[in-house]
């Protein structure tokens, strides 16, 4: 069985802008680098039990009905440094939005962290197989004129 609760670890996946996710057991990091300029004043979150709003210097980020229900109560953003070692004078800010679960020890983080990706993943496929269909039937089509 997947694990759930406190053994809901790994990689979670990515995003656009560079943003990635992890699982953390009970929480999930949604981390998003920033620009330079960037100060807490800049950022806009808002969580709610079915859905997740973040933007920065009014650009959204993060929008979406996340596929677990949140605690939102426990959920929080964060302005950190990426570094690659402690004091890389090349570490860049990035965005840390912690979001947590709700039914935290009986539930597993999806594999999409957004309804509307996945919703998104499998309508692309959908007509990537109903193109390939279409191709199929014209290459037939084209067979059957030569032959004749």
């Amino acid at each position: 069985p997947d694990p759930v609760g406190r053994e809901d670890l790994g990689l979670g996946g990515t995003g656009p802008k560079g943003i990635r996710w992890e699982r953390h057991g009970l929480e999930a990091i949604v981390k998003a680098p920033l620009p330079d300029n960037v100060t807490s004043k800049d950022i806009h979150a808002e969580f709610y039990q079915k859905r997740v709003l973040v933007s920065v210097q009014g650009e959204v980020l993060l929008r979406g009905t996340p596929g677990i229900d949140l605690d939102r109560e426990e959920c929080f953003w964060e302005i950190r440094s990426e570094e690659e070692f402690d004091g890389d004078p090349l570490a860049r800010p990035c965005l840390w939005v912690h979001l947590m679960k709700m039914n935290a020890e009986k539930v597993r983080w999806p594999r999409w962290l957004f309804k509307e990706h996945a919703m998104s993943i499998k309508r692309k496929a959908r007509e990537r197989r109903a193109a390939e269909r279409a191709l199929e039937r014209q290459a037939k089509v084209a067979q059957k004129e030569t032959n004749n």
